[in-house]
């Protein structure tokens, strides 16, 4: 499993500035079958049989790899987590349940998550339209060898009611640091509120901190609306986001704010000189030297390199970075040294 994924990570390819990945989730069930919730370990076990086989043909995916999720350990699976950047834990996931991979590390399905299938393509490269194609290709595919639950009044049949219709979700992350530390995110949602969008932090609602000015983009609506609508929706509003940041970028940049100038400074002062660095503040500082060298206040170190980190800071990565010889207890201090390793050609001018 990391062979195939550690040399392809959703932030590592890409020196985007403020987009960084979008992922794109397709939810479908077997007609027939109770949801999983509702199923006994040996009905799961049919379900995992039965996609198991779909997914075992050569021609739907390039190196494709079944994992039961049963045999992979909790690091392993928020391993999983982080890479293809869920939104759900997979760490109670057990008996009856699987992972579906492929070489290229941007396709997973999970089998008998809440639904019988999930599929997601992970996109670093900002097509969401040739994204959409891709993963709608391997859901036609795998819907030849099994048939999914479906009605012309409510479309393809989800366990959660809101997903009922279309069945997708796309998620696009954007870093807007400048919007969020000069208190202008607030008046952006505000002025921008669309009944077809959710904004979130990547660790829930936006009432929770925004750990590593980090945001998440996506759809609200599944029923009444195409895959082409969701899509051009999200490009749309994401568009309006990069705008506002760049627009703030610029007024910061052309004032040279002496408050966020010293804070970006501390920031990299901090992390070139800590002893030990916990995962969130790890995000939070790191997105503070990213927008030290979007604004140029920040020289020896390029965007590629800052979102790789970005990614591979947070524990499960981390841990493989380190080839699994990290002591729970020395994890903070491990991830310290890893930053600092990154930091070190890095001046604040």
């Amino acid at each position: 499993m990391y062979d195939v994924l550690k040399n392809n990570n959703a932030f590592g390819k890409n020196d985007n500035d403020i987009w960084l990945a979008s992922t794109l989730k397709l939810y479908r069930n077997i007609e027939g079958h109770m949801f999983p919730g509702k199923l006994d370990g040996k009905s799961l076990q049919q379900i995992v049989s039965l996609l198991g086989k779909a997914f075992a043909d050569e021609n739907l995916l390039k190196g494709g790899l079944f994992l039961g999720a049963e045999e992979l350990a909790p690091l392993q699976k928020e391993y999983l987590y982080e890479h293809y950047m869920s939104a759900e834990s997979f760490n109670r996931m057990n008996i009856g349940e699987g992972f579906v991979i492929d070489n290229t590390a941007s396709f997973l399905a999970t089998i008998n998550m809440r639904n019988h299938l999930q599929m997601s393509l992970l996109d670093s490269t900002r097509d969401l339209g040739e994204a959409l194609n891709r993963l709608v290709a391997i859901e036609s595919a795998v819907g030849e060898k099994v048939k999914y639950a479906f009605t012309e009044k409510f479309g393809f049949l989800t366990a959660d009611a809101s997903q009922c219709g279309v069945g997708l979700k796309v998620y696009s992350y954007l870093h807007i640091p400048a919007l969020i530390n000069t208190g202008s995110f607030e008046g952006f949602c505000k002025r921008e509120d669309n009944e077809d969008i959710i904004i979130e932090g990547i660790q829930g609602g936006l009432d929770k901190p925004l750990t590593g000015d980090i945001v998440k983009i996506h759809n609200k609506k599944n029923l009444g609306v195409t895959e082409e609508n969701i899509i051009s929706t999200i490009q749309r509003f994401v568009m309006k986001v990069e705008v506002a940041e760049k627009d703030v970028r610029t007024a910061v940049k052309k004032d040279d704010n002496a408050a966020l100038k010293d804070k970006i400074s501390r920031a990299l002062g901090i992390m070139k000189h800590s002893c030990q660095m916990h995962t969130t503040e790890t995000l939070s500082l790191l997105s503070l030297v990213k927008l030290g060298v979007a604004l140029g206040w920040i020289e020896g170190i390029d965007n590629a390199t800052i979102n790789d980190a970005l990614f591979c800071s947070r524990r499960a990565h981390l841990h493989r970075h380190y080839n699994g010889k990290i002591d729970v207890k020395d994890l903070d201090t491990k991830r310290a040294e890893y930053v600092h390793d990154i930091l070190k050609p890095v001046i604040a001018t």
